[in-house]
């Protein structure tokens, strides 16, 4: 009588076996490091002798089999154009392995056009610092309305110096639902020219999920912008933004948007913090210190 198990034996390139853990995933693994690596057919199955760039591990994936991409700690990677790096294989997973400076570290460089790209649904992006150092990045990370499903997890954005940043961090395309932001940290400069929003929504998100999140920067405009068009059945949790500018706000949603908001904190300049509308059930909200549960609804500024 065979005894199951979570483990399974896998034969990879060259021979090599390995012994994994199908609770994760039976995809693929690639694994990437940028001092080690080499992009090449014989390469990515092993962390010894891993692929060069995250690209073009995803490259090697295949759509919505599970496939995860490890990125080694110490991999140092530049991205120097709108398709240096793409999440366009649906179902993929990157996730960062290492702690404190060992995290991958991406930056953000040589156009401003340059950006993280996801194209495709159900990706993940977990666990790696990001670093803003080109003038005037457009957006550090773009998600486009075919990317339904996308998650980012334990994710550091932070700009190199009042020249070199993003006016916006992320970039969401109207009706790129079922979003997860779960752990995100952004420290921003007060840049020459000024940043706009930190997270900006095009239009509706719904099922949108964001917690832990953690902003502080210089934006002109709002800081978490979601006041363009509805959105149905978000969650809210656990937010503080500090926004330096004068005339900068922290969370704006639309005047219809549904779901809980709660443990939200607003640091700002100007007076107004969070916007929204009632149907947004609040708890424990505050603006500069202050409860601002009433403060959710102001639809002069959705209108």
């Amino acid at each position: 009588m065979s005894v199951r198990s979570s483990l399974y034996y896998r034969r990879g390139a060259g021979g090599k076996v390995a012994i994994e853990d199908m609770r994760m995933s039976t995809g693929q693994r690639f694994f990437v490091h940028s001092g080690t690596g080499t992009n090449g057919t014989a390469y990515g199955f092993t962390p010894d002798k891993p692929f060069a760039t995250v690209d073009y591990a995803i490259s090697k994936c295949t759509a919505s089999k599970g496939d995860i991409v490890f990125v080694m700690p110490g991999h140092a990677e530049n991205i120097t154009s709108a398709t240096g790096m793409v999440f366009d294989i649906a179902g993929v997973q990157v996730i960062g392995i290492g702690t404190g400076r060992l995290k991958p570290q991406i930056s953000i460089t040589t156009a401003t056009t340059s950006t993280i790209s996801f194209t495709a649904a159900n990706c993940v992006l977990e666990n790696v610092d990001i670093i803003n150092n080109f003038l005037d990045i457009a957006a550090t990370l773009t998600i486009a309305a075919t990317a339904t499903g996308t998650t980012l997890r334990n994710i550091r954005v932070h700009d190199t110096s009042v020249i070199l940043g993003a006016l916006v961090g992320i970039a969401v395309a109207a009706d790129a639902d079922d979003l997860t932001i779960d752990g995100f940290e952004y420290h921003g400069f007060t840049l020459t020219a000024l940043a706009t929003n930190c997270i900006l929504f095009a239009g509706g998100c719904d099922r949108l999920k964001m917690s832990n999140v953690f902003i502080v920067g210089s934006f002109s405009n709002v800081t978490i912008a979601g006041e363009t068009a509805l959105s149905i059945d978000i969650s809210l949790n656990n937010i503080t933004t500090y926004n330096k500018h004068a005339t900068g706000t922290g969370i704006h949603m639309h005047a219809s948007t549904t779901g809980v908001a709660r443990n939200l904190e607003a640091f700002n300049a100007a007076s107004v913090g969070l916007v929204g509308e009632a149907i947004l059930q609040s708890f424990t909200c505050r603006v500069n210190g202050a409860n601002s549960v009433t403060s959710m609804l102001n639809a002069a500024i959705d209108t």
